[in-house]
């Protein structure tokens, strides 16, 4: 039988992962885009003020961990897909249901 140990283990390290990532993504765009003098707007309502000057070298920076955390996003989306298929398939409890709109256990 397969055994998932970083399932209760791991819950505290991959929320702080996910609101890592969900605070960084954001904030390495913004100062990337700095950078690069290039202007940020918010939904076009008005101009986000820029983070830091002009700068090659911390635009290239910020690229690369801006793309970085994108992977990490997407890898941990695919974890968390595959921690609820376990659930239901393996574990056969309602952890997907109660995931899914109107599906609630009651």
């Amino acid at each position: 039988m397969i055994h998932f140990v970083v399932h209760e283990e791991g819950d505290g390290v991959g929320v702080v992962v996910v609101e890592g990532v969900k605070s960084g993504q954001p904030l390495t765009g913004w100062i990337m885009s700095s950078a690069k003098n290039f202007p940020v707007s918010w939904f076009r309502l008005f101009q986000l003020p820029d983070l830091v000057a002009p700068n090659e070298a911390l635009f290239q920076q910020m690229r690369s961990l801006h793309h970085s955390l994108f992977a990490l996003l997407v890898v941990v989306a695919a974890l968390h897909v595959a921690g609820a298929l376990k659930h239901h398939f393996i574990d056969r409890n309602d952890v997907l249901r109660r995931m899914l709109p109107f599906g609630g256990v009651e």
